[in-house]
């Protein structure tokens, strides 16, 4: 697997996290090429910040989602979700195994990185959080 620094697995994270927050939370349609490019911009390429890595804006981010070899790779990450258990979204697995899926356990997933986080157990998301406040 790849490893990413520590900035863009938090970026990662909060893009992520915003996703679920704008499909479960606030009910936008992120079927939706603006809502996906309006999450992108605010929160991965953050046009007018420093880009060092060169990042599309959210209209070529979305446009590159449609690429072949993109969705290549969906089917190959859902394939490994679905052989590892996953059979809905959102699921969180932690990196002792626990399982949570659906909106309504997201608050019990929470929870638990913060509890094993707390008792030192290096517990916590793929992605760990997305911020120390979890």
């Amino acid at each position: 697997s790849t490893q990413l620094e520590w900035a863009h697995t938090k970026t990662l994270a909060e893009f992520v996290w915003r996703v679920y927050e704008s499909e479960f939370i606030a009910n936008e349609d992120i079927g939706s090429e603006e809502v996906m490019g309006r999450l992108w911009d605010a929160f991965v390429a953050r046009p007018g910040q420093l880009n060092e890595y060169q990042l599309p804006d959210g209209q070529r981010a979305v446009s590159l989602a449609g690429e072949d070899a993109v969705k290549e790779g969906f089917k190959a990450s859902t394939q490994m979700a679905v052989e590892q258990g996953v059979f809905g979204a959102p699921t969180f697995t932690t990196e002792d195994g626990d399982l949570y899926w659906g909106n309504d356990r997201m608050l019990e997933a929470l929870s638990h990185h913060r509890v094993r986080d707390k008792i030192g157990q290096n517990a916590g998301f793929c992605a760990r959080a997305s911020n120390a406040n979890l």
